[in-house]
């Protein structure tokens, strides 16, 4: 892991020492008026869902001009499909300026996932075991879930980049056993965890969901889908009141930090890191919404991990769920070629070598597991909260600085956690 993240930073350097003279002519700044859309066809990879085919794109206003590439509002739409069974409907909406001195985010989502990761709660506790992974009849790992998602975030101004926030979401989830054809639906993970136990029948099904959310939102970037530099943190308290007749009302708290600092002027190679933390204070959440996180705006249409494209990029997707979660990113953003095409694009390309690391902060339902096995509390405790991790390399393609084309492919530091991981996708994880 050490040649390949060695050798992931020399190419960086050389290539940008060799396309110094290739930066693209910046005597004509663009610009745009009114509204402009490029939808864009899907066609990409991922390794926990395999190969995906769809539709996406950003319809973005920038008003009378002068924007650029900033905009008043902009309209994320996504509709994909992966052959391993996921379907994704996704929108969502930001507005800069629809109220004074107050920024809207709303999204809605549909994710139908008739083989959705499951590995397991307290991630190393339970072993990952390949020869069961979707092989010969067997998808021990797999269970039908779909989920529903409806949610809005405001934030206004305080004082300068300080900014309150406040939102409120509304889910729905179904969840089963697989019924994929081809598959035994006795012989998986969740119906394992169902019969001992650990997934009581109150939550085995799903069921709805009601999260209000406040907290600080603190934002210096310059340049906010590609940034060259500044801070953009968010502090935010999440209460869920349950309004199903279950034992599901919880308080949590999330917090990000994410800053990008220019190592080489005019944005040619950027150091970005992000640290962050979320944990359930008080109360308890069902199995299938331990691996949801708190944003408030989305760079995916799923924030769901540890594990996967959107936090442990080597990890398998969802493979550490617990009560509490800490991981933290860092990454090498390059840009080692641009250039003007048509006199209407201005395209960047990019290597971004990358590492993550993560653990679990708070394991879940450890008294349970100790009636099944012969293991102390505090061994299984130790084995939970163990650390994570994997090292990468990213290709990034940047169009007009607002649509963010990225390949990334990572391997896990523990055996345990995979094989790899290979996205191609939209927008930097963070």
């Amino acid at each position: 892991m050490k040649r390949i993240a060695a050798a992931g930073l020399l190419l960086c350097l050389c290539l940008i020492a060799g396309a110094k003279e290739k930066e693209k002519d910046k005597t004509a700044p663009l610009d745009r008026k009114g509204f402009f859309t490029i939808p864009f066809p899907i066609v990409s990879y991922n390794s926990d869902l395999g190969f995906n085919t769809g539709i996406c794109g950003d319809l973005l206003d920038y008003g009378k001009g002068g924007l650029y590439p900033d905009y008043r509002q902009k309209l994320h739409y996504e509709v994909s499909w992966f052959t391993k069974g996921k379907l994704v409907v996704h929108a969502d909406y930001d507005s800069k300026d629809l109220l004074p001195d107050v920024r809207i985010v709303g999204a809605v989502t549909w994710d139908r996932d008739p083989m959705c990761n499951f590995y397991g709660i307290n991630g190393s506790v339970t072993p990952y075991v390949r020869e069961l992974d979707r092989k010969d009849g067997i998808a021990r790992y797999c269970y039908n879930r779909q989920m529903v998602r409806v949610m809005g975030n405001v934030a206004g101004k305080i004082y300068g980049p300080l900014k309150w926030a406040a939102g409120i979401s509304w889910r729905y989830y179904k969840a089963g056993a697989i019924s994929m054809e081809g598959y035994d639906p006795e012989r998986t993970l969740y119906t394992e965890y169902l019969n001992a136990g650990l997934i009581s029948p109150q939550e085995a099904g799903g069921g709805h969901h009601l999260d209000l959310r406040a907290g600080f939102e603190f934002d210096t970037r310059d340049y906010e889908p590609c940034p060259n530099k500044g801070i953009w943190a968010e502090l935010m308290l999440v209460g869920g009141p349950d309004i199903t007749g279950g034992p599901w009302s919880y308080v949590q708290m999330a917090a990000r930090w994410r800053q990008y600092l220019t190592l080489i002027k005019e944005g040619r190679l950027i150091f970005a890191y992000q640290l962050a933390w979320q944990q359930i204070l008080w109360g308890s959440l069902p199995f299938y919404m331990l691996q949801e996180f708190n944003t408030l705006r989305f760079k995916q249409p799923m924030t769901e991990g540890l594990g996967g494209a959107n936090t442990l990029r080597g990890v398998l997707g969802n493979r550490l769920l617990g009560e509490g979660y800490a991981w933290t990113n860092f990454e090498l953003r390059s840009r080692i070629f641009s250039f003007r095409a048509f006199k209407r694009f201005d395209i960047d390309l990019g290597l971004n070598p990358f590492c993550d690391l993560g653990w679990i902060t708070k394991p879940t339902r450890l008294e349970a597991f100790t009636a099944h096995t012969t293991r102390e509390i505090e061994d299984l405790r130790r084995e939970a909260c163990r650390m994570h991790g994997d090292a990468g390399l990213g290709f990034k393609l940047t169009l007009n600085g607002s649509y963010i084309l990225s390949v990334e492919w990572a391997m896990p530091f523990r055996r345990d956690d995979g094989d790899y991981g290979l996205f191609i996708t939209m927008n930097y994880a963070f």
